[in-house]
């Protein structure tokens, strides 16, 4: 016995001793499981506790009968055939126990409502019941247009032994009847409802128990009749016990989450099965030793899910089964044949098992419906696409279809895992023709290693290719972009991937026995028995120069020489005449920069800013000529880029944003003069946000983080000065070499490609030459001014090109490994506390590398 049952039968056990004979065991109201299993129960008494009484009256309407809990009803309620419009309340606790007669016999436009913890039962023996309207000992009856109404903890007791259809809970004659049932309809014998009609519907909409204990095992019957029933039983509701139904149309609602202990027959009418349930609902058709039989439509509304592991086409009994969805999920993980229609109008018809379709439908998907494989391969007839087929493979899937394929502007998902030594694609393959338009989306699923092909199969097409496949979004791999194409010549029918620009065609070279897609991409002539393509320019991702600039700008934003830091003139303290050591020092910098990569497909810009602040922590002299300082520094920094690809038109944006802290220290061989040699060092550590928003693709946020550092050295030469004009002028070779090792860390994009950074640890070497003029004008003299414009030339080389490798394939800017530079600038001093600096600056590389500059400077002494 189920839970339910059981406390259905100790509920009483202080009024009554319960007898149940268990013929077959059943299941009932099991997690997720919604089982059909034929059950027999045996039940000698239900009682009610004694303190339930019940005297009923005619209300002063003249319409309305009232029991109430004043004393036991033992007499039939009702005069039966010809009392019309009569309204029946039983009142909570009330109890009607009429023995051998009817409980409540009423005709037509009745309302009979039983009030929670009412009762109503009798104990019709077997030959001695004998309802009013002459079909047996039933507890209630009515005929047409009438609601019966048993609110929870109501109870419709049948508990007499005779073993006849006629003794029932619940006997309807006629149609328009409306059963809405939250407590128990029992029966020990009978049938717990029982329908006569030959005309109109009625319905049972259950949220509670309907049961019977009787060998026959028929809760619920209209066998012999024509009348159309619609039963609805809501989660939470139980039948427990068969449905018998007649020849009339009948529909059989099942919510998730309710059970129905027995087989449903649905006899000889038009027959609809019906799955539903709310949103976030799941449950199994279960069956045991039971079946359904005799519907030809099932169909699937409300947004739960259900899942059917046996052939439907059994619930039809030799008829066409016609299959609708109309919302929620419906898996199907039997081996289906049926041969009606299968309408995806809504929701989502999934398959649970390789060939769960079945292959003798024919299957249309409307605009809002979704077929979906899940990775297992199915073979199906005709398909009318307008929604969305997804395919959903992990390793392969492919669907089948063997008669044509009609494309209503729906689209058809594949998962790919275009690169590694596991790589494979889902497919299509239409034994028909095409026609109309489809979208194709291809889902690149992960996979590490070189592309498999410059070539893959997708769809292939054996009769009238008419249809156009078109791409529908981005298909990303590794370092490329994939297209969607029409193959050429003998395989122009058919439908491929590919990374080339060309349309797929076969060459000589290899026999190419097998259709393109398990092709090498090697074209060596050597007739491997695979298809071989002609080896045109693989497209590359825009994404690869964003990657490839990101990296570049978290290395160099902070990179600078001494001139970038202002006031390196001489001052002396204006109150005391003493020599300072403490300064603070602030720059900010602006830039533009050009780059391509190594195929010239892709074409990088990119703006930077950096705001730099720092000061002398210390300064101190050997020889009161020189000078040592050490200092502290900090900076702000962000750059963004965009990326354009000239062959796939598809863009890519880059950004940056970080910080740096690090030292600082300067020797000057002469101070006050800035005149012969001079070191230069710094190391920093800077910690970047990087992002890569590749067009129609998801964002890529990683992190980036690492140290850089410099060493620089230079001597000036006075060569002449003008003291009319109040100047010297110098020439002032120099180099600097600094390491960076700012590293991004490896990062796999929401499509499965491993991203790793090139260029971490490069040596960028300057070597140049910088001609200044210290000087003041005649009338600043005095006033302790002084500006020193300069102008330098620069060879500047880079160990290491900046860049990324997407699953093994390496992409790298070019042209920055020698570049030339030219810098124009000025360093000032306003007044004795207030020092600037400002330059410009031009790079020139390979390859249309360029970068500009621009620097303001400032520096405060206190």
């Amino acid at each position: 016995m189920t839970n339910k049952v059981n406390s259905l039968a100790t509920a009483h056990l202080d009024a009554a001793t319960i007898l149940i004979d268990q013929v077959i065991p059943f299941q009932s109201n099991a997690k997720n499981k919604f089982n059909i299993i034929t059950a027999a129960l045996a039940l000698s008494v239900l009682a009610i506790p004694e303190k339930a009484r019940a005297a009923c009256f005619t209300a002063a309407d003249g319409v309305s009968i009232i029991c109430d809990a004043s004393s036991v009803q033992t007499t039939t309620v009702g005069t039966g055939p010809g009392l019309n419009n009569v309204n029946v309340n039983v009142l909570p606790s009330a109890r009607i126990d009429t023995g051998e007669l009817a409980a409540i016999s009423l005709d037509s436009n009745a309302d009979i409502t039983l009030g929670n913890g009412a009762a109503v039962q009798n104990t019709t023996t077997a030959g001695s019941g004998s309802g009013l309207w002459g079909k047996g000992g039933n507890i209630i009856e009515f005929n047409d247009n009438t609601l019966l109404t048993v609110n929870k903890g109501a109870q419709v007791l049948a508990l007499g032994r005779e073993l006849a259809f006629e003794n029932n809970a619940v006997h309807v004659h006629g149609s328009g009847n409306t059963i809405i049932n939250h407590g128990l309809i029992h029966s020990a014998a009978g049938p717990a409802i029982r329908f006569e009609s030959n005309t109109g519907i009625n319905i049972v909409d259950n949220y509670g128990t309907i049961s019977m204990s009787m060998p026959f095992k028929i809760v619920m019957d209209s066998e012999y009749t024509h009348t159309s029933i619609a039963i609805i039983n809501r989660a939470g509701g139980e039948i427990l016990g068969a449905i018998l139904l007649g020849r009339g149309d009948t529909s059989v609602t099942l919510e998730a989450g309710s059970s129905i202990n027995g087989s449903i027959f649905g006899g000889g009418g038009n027959n609809s099965l019906i799955l539903d349930g709310m949103a976030g609902s799941s449950q199994a058709l279960g069956f045991g030793t039971g079946y359904i039989r005799g519907f030809q439509t099932l169909t699937k509304n409300g947004a739960g899910e259900w899942s059917i592991p046996i052939d439907i086409d059994t619930f039809a009994s030799g008829a066409p089964m016609a299959l609708g969805i109309n919302d929620g999920r419906l898996t199907l993980t039997g081996k289906n044949t049926n041969s009606g229609n299968t309408a995806i109008s809504g929701g989502t018809l999934a398959a649970g098992a390789v060939n769960a379709f079945s292959p003798r439908s024919a299957y249309s998907v409307a605009p809002a419906g979704t077929m979906d494989l899940m990775g297992f391969d199915q073979s199906i007839s005709h398909v009318t696409n307008a929604g969305a087929i997804k395919l959903n493979g992990s390793n392969g899937t492919e669907l089948n279809i063997t008669g044509d394929y009609v494309g209503d502007n729906g689209r058809v998902i594949f998962n790919a895992k275009l690169t590694g030594d596991a790589a494979y694609t889902d497919r299509l393959i239409i034994g028909g023709d095409t026609s109309g338009t489809t979208e194709v989306v291809v889902n690149n699923i992960g996979g590490r290693g070189r592309a498999i092909a410059n070539v893959v199969e997708l769809i292939s097409v054996g009769g009238a290719s008419d249809g156009d496949f078109k791409q529908a979004g981005r298909i990303v791999a590794g370092a490329y972009d994939y297209t969607l194409k029409r193959g050429a010549g003998a395989y122009a029918a058919n439908w491929y991937l590919t990374r080339s620009t060309a349309a797929p065609r076969p060459v000589p070279g290899g026999p190419g026995t097998e259709m393109p897609g398990a092709g090498d991409q090697d074209n060596d002539g050597q007739g491997t028995g695979e298809a071989h393509f002609e080896p045109e320019e693989m497209i590359e991702r825009p994404e690869d120069g964003a990657y490839a600039a990101n990296l570049a700008a978290a290395n160099t934003l902070f990179s600078a020489g001494l001139d970038t830091r202002p006031g390196t003139t001489a001052y002396i303290d204006p109150i005391t005449g003493e020599q300072r050591t403490t300064s603070l020092w602030m720059i900010n910098t602006g830039g533009h920069n050009r780059f391509t990569d190594g195929s010239g497909q892709l074409k990088t810009q990119g703006n930077r800013y950096v705001l730099q602040m720092g000061g002398d922590i210390g300064r101190w002299s050997s020889n009161s000529i020189d000078s040592f300082r050490l200092g502290v520094m900090g900076g702000y920094g962000r750059a963004r880029s965009n990326t354009a690809s000239r062959v796939s038109g598809y863009g890519a944006k880059g950004s940056v944003n970080g910080y740096s802290i690090g030292l600082y220290g300067t020797w000057h061989a002469d101070a006050a003069g800035r005149s012969g040699l001079y070191i230069d060092g710094w190391t920093q550590y800077g910690w970047f946000d990087n992002t890569v928003a590749g067009q129609d693709l998801a964002s890529e946020n990683y992190t980036s983080k690492g140290f850089t550092a410099s060493l620089e050295s230079g001597y000036a030469f006075n060569v002449g000065e003008d003291p009319a004009k109040n100047a010297t002028y110098h020439i002032q070779p120099k180099a600097q070499a600094i390491w960076m090792n700012v590293r991004a860390n490896n990062h796999t994009e929401t499509g499965g490609t491993q991203i790793t950074g090139n260029g971490n640890g490069n040596i960028q070497t300057r070597l140049g030459i910088k001609a200044f003029m210290n000087a003041c004008s005649e009338r600043d003299k005095g006033k302790d001014r002084l500006f020193q414009p300069f102008i330098e030339a620069n060879w500047v080389h880079n160990s290491k090109n900046f860049g990324s490798s997407l699953d093994d394939i390496t992409i790298n800017a070019s042209g920055a490994a020698n570049i030339g530079e030219l810098k124009l600038g000025v360093n000032g001093r306003l007044n004795k506390n207030f020092n600037i600096s400002g330059s410009v600056g031009q790079q020139v590389g390979n390859k249309g590398y360029s970068d500009t500059a621009g620097m303001l400077g400032i520096k405060y002494l206190f």
